[in-house]
């Protein structure tokens, strides 16, 4: 990459990495996303900034016309982020996280809100706990998680 224009050489990587990054977002469901890189080491700071800011400004805008509008880049809360690296090209989905909120009225201290394990086994098991590892033996967001998982198609 010596001597070459840095601008010019991350529009070629972005769109080496086009398919692959694709084959990522094939898997996710979003509307919103931001392309993210690292460049390849080596390179002087400003040049490493120009490619970087090349790339990513060069593959949001080709996902965003082969999508043909259906998912939109956005600066401020994008709901997918494409992180890819370089020299190996390799791309990542990092999804935003999902915010739950709800509001309950604690009517009993025989629930905790989150696991309360074991304060003498931290959560391993032993005789005081039963070998259970808890101190309570459920929670409040053990019994939500299931149908907030089954709800968001998530898988933790």
């Amino acid at each position: 990459m010596a001597g070459m224009d840095p601008v010019l050489e991350g529009e070629e990587a972005a769109r080496s990495v086009l398919p692959a990054a694709l084959r990522a977002a094939e898997a996710w469901e979003f509307r919103s996303f931001l392309c993210g890189s690292s460049p390849p080491p080596g390179l002087a700071e400003e040049d490493a900034e120009a490619f970087r800011k090349s790339v990513n400004r060069t593959l949001g805008t080709a996902l965003g016309t082969a999508w043909a509008g259906a998912r939109t880049i956005e600066f401020r809360r994008p709901e997918a982020r494409f992180v890819v690296r370089f020299p190996a090209g390799i791309v990542e989905v990092v999804s935003a996280p999902l915010f739950v909120y709800g509001r309950y009225r604690k009517h009993s201290r025989a629930l905790a809100q989150t696991p309360f394990h074991c304060r003498k086994c931290r959560g391993t098991g032993c005789a005081e706990c039963g070998g259970s590892g808890r101190h309570l033996p459920g929670s409040l967001a053990e019994f939500l998680l299931p149908g907030i998982l089954e709800a968001s198609g998530g898988t933790s």
